[in-house]
């Protein structure tokens, strides 16, 4: 069964009488409860269109119809959850952000801009969990990491690591001590 709900800015639910008094807002369209897209509208006015897809078969056939449109991009990789969101424009890749998930964690997020089709990472960072809560931000310097800010007991600095009284170590950690890959190599353990 297809709805349809109107949103603020802010995801606040609205009702279509109030959208005149709002500079920006997003129209859903749901199936099932699911979010198949998005009208988003600012200053009154229509911007673009956002589609939650889950193979790239569907971005390339939107592509065709509809060159300057967003996609909200979910998929399983090596048994994580990826959620990447993809902005074009005329066609093109102008945007695209990644968050690798394990579970309702985000271990790696990752934000790209395009010049000329070539993209440039703008901003990244891994995250380990323990218990669900964030214990590791990692952050990366020409691909390796340089600094590790530990929620508990402040700032490590990946160059200290192994020298007396540093207690950090990478191991179990392997993933976070490089910014690549994103996506974990290994296969997920299935959780019993």
């Amino acid at each position: 069964m297809e709805t349809v709900k109107f949103t603020d800015e802010l995801g606040r639910e609205v009702k279509e009488s109030e959208l005149n008094d709002l500079q920006y807002f997003s129209k859903t369209y749901l199936v099932d409860e699911k979010i198949v897209k998005q009208e988003i509208y600012k200053d009154g006015k229509f911007s673009r269109n956002t589609y939650h897809v889950s193979s790239l078969d569907e971005i390339w056939v939107l592509l065709e119809t509809e060159p300057s449109v967003s996609f909200n991009y979910l998929h399983t990789e090596n048994g994580y959850n990826i959620k990447e969101y993809l902005n074009y424009n005329e066609g093109k890749m102008s945007l695209k952000t990644t968050s690798v998930m394990d579970g309702d964690n985000i271990i790696c997020y990752a934000k790209y801009k395009f010049q000329n089709e070539d993209p440039k990472l703008v901003d990244f960072e891994k995250i380990y969990h323990a218990n669900n809560e964030e214990k590791y931000l990692f952050e990366y310097i020409d691909g390796a990491c340089f600094l590790i800010h530990d929620m508990d007991d402040g700032n490590i600095w990946a160059s200290s690591i192994g020298k007396p009284g540093v207690s950090f170590t990478w191991e179990g950690l392997e993933y976070y001590q490089f910014e690549q890959p994103i996506i974990p190599e290994k296969q997920k353990k299935a959780q019993t």
